[in-house]
């Protein structure tokens, strides 16, 4: 899978990561430590991942 190229107005994605493959976009969930669990960070990463896709 090709990652996606950083975007320089983009923050530092520590709690999501996101790949984009024959046009197909993958957000990933990455607090292996914490289950996953949501917080406040996720939500606007995840939120930025979608705009930028």
């Amino acid at each position: 899978m090709m990652a996606a190229a950083p975007r320089e107005d983009a923050m530092e994605l520590k709690a999501t990561r996101y790949e984009i493959d024959e046009g197909v976009a993958v957000v990933t969930l990455s607090r292996p430590k914490r289950r996953n669990a949501w917080t406040g960070r996720m939500h606007t990463e995840y939120r930025l991942s979608l705009i930028h896709i």
